[in-house]
């Protein structure tokens, strides 16, 4: 019964986590950006890419015993790729949001 009750919450703080930054940054681009909403999703998209890329990366090269150096070695490479892939999809769709949307006028992004 706890796992089933923790399976629950921990979806709906997973999604709630997920969301929570692509949100805090649209409270701002929304100011500068026609159609800003769809940002959520991009980071979103973006951060669940990340996560696998972490996942595929590190979790293959982790084996138990191995010395701590090569773990956190591991570690750093697999967040290396994370950010790397973070990276690629939030500026991919950052520039297709702001060729597709427009920006609106008066804001620092509308030069």
């Amino acid at each position: 019964m706890a796992r089933a009750l923790l399976g629950g919450y921990g979806r709906r703080l997973s999604s709630l986590l997920l969301l929570s930054m692509g949100l805090a940054q649209w409270t701002v681009l929304r100011n500068h950006v026609v159609g800003a909403g769809r940002w959520i999703a991009v980071s979103a998209v973006a951060w669940l890419a990340g996560l696998a890329a972490f996942m595929l990366i590190a979790t293959p090269l982790w084996q138990e015993g191995q010395p701590v150096a090569l773990t956190a070695a591991i570690g750093v490479l697999g967040r290396l790729v994370m950010a790397a892939t973070v990276a690629a999809v939030t500026g991919l769709g950052f520039v297709r949001l702001l060729r597709g949307a427009g920006v609106s006028s008066g804001g620092p992004l509308a030069a």
